[in-house]
């Protein structure tokens, strides 16, 4: 049986982090959204693809609600083989422990986080604390990065018709723009 999307991330050049959109460099955007291509299609053809987080355990921290966003990272994960866990809110990023020591705890139990909060210092303040853990940022009141990559690979993906050339020139006038976009 194949297995779609094998290639495996270069760790040397692929982020650990998802913080801002300034994270990734153009390449490191192009290859993600290349990878999130591959995936999708394997996805609607039903092909079996890799399985990352297999194994792994994924924390959704929500302070700001959404259906869609809380709904897409679970379902991402899980097709990628990990599992979620959702802290109570009230816990989640500061409310009865301080955001550094939730953190400092996530960082030993779980292997990511998916963060949507308020201010980005928040969430800065959380990657610092937990230096090894892989953080995604789904919304902040600064940047919404999962709403960017999305519009992002949406473009990438279909890009105008014309020749060959170009729409290879505006992929990578998109990704460079979005690496930008936080600077």
């Amino acid at each position: 049986m194949k297995i779609a999307a094998q290639r495996k991330a270069d760790p040397v050049r692929s982020p650990t982090r998802f913080l801002s959109v300034a994270d990734f460099t153009p390449s490191q955007l192009e290859a993600c959204l290349e990878l999130a291509s591959e995936l999708k299609r394997a996805r609607a053809a039903g092909v079996p693809h890799i399985r990352p987080l297999e194994g792994r355990h994924i924390a959704l921290l929500f302070d700001k609600p959404s259906l869609r966003t809380r709904a897409t990272f679970q379902i991402a994960v899980r097709e990628l083989g990990g599992d979620v866990i959702e802290p109570p809110q009230d816990v989640a990023l500061g409310g009865r422990e301080a955001i550094k020591d939730v953190a400092r705890n996530l960082e030993r139990w779980v292997h990511g986080a998916v963060v949507r909060t308020f201010a980005q210092a928040r969430l800065e303040a959380f990657a610092a604390a937990a230096p090894r853990l892989r953080i995604v940022n789904a919304l902040t009141d600064q940047e919404h990065t999962s709403a960017t990559a999305t519009t992002s690979h949406s473009r990438w993906r279909r890009p105008r018709r014309r020749s060959g050339a170009k729409s290879a020139s505006r992929r990578r006038v998109d990704t460079s723009s979005m690496s930008r976009r936080a600077g």
